[in-house]
């Protein structure tokens, strides 16, 4: 992500007697902030909020991380992501489009060096 995430002040809500009041004014500092959040794609600043993403592309992502939580692995080679993604129709260079969004989103570490492009990091998972 482009920047960090920062909600000002304090917002003191109780969820068991919580003045309404509260709670939409938190839920209305959260939305704002999240639609300002950008990625960095394409050479462009693309806003998250509303970003069209290719349903094949999260079925992809789903069974990435499917297999690699099984596996207890954080990392796949390009090969094999190239391999799995030939199962949804994404060839090509629609496969490096793919690593790119989730690298700049943040799911994926897959950096275009030619010693570092053949492996495919996942940064959020828990493998322990």
């Amino acid at each position: 992500m482009s920047k960090s995430v920062k909600i000002t002040g304090i917002h003191a809500v109780d969820n068991k007697g919580g003045k309404e009041a509260e709670f939409r004014h938190l839920r209305r500092e959260l939305v704002e902030v999240i639609q300002d959040q950008t990625i960095k794609y394409n050479n462009t600043d693309q806003k998250i909020w509303g970003l069209k993403t290719p349903l094949r592309w999260l079925k992809l992502e789903a069974d990435l991380i499917h297999q690699l939580d099984t596996a207890k692995s954080r990392n796949i080679s390009r090969k094999e992501v190239r391999k799995m993604a030939a199962s949804y129709a994404i060839l090509g260079e629609e496969v490096d489009s793919f690593l790119a969004f989730y690298h700049a989103m943040g799911d994926f570490v897959h950096y275009q060096e030619e010693e570092l492009r053949d492996f495919i990091l996942v940064t959020w998972m828990d493998c322990g």
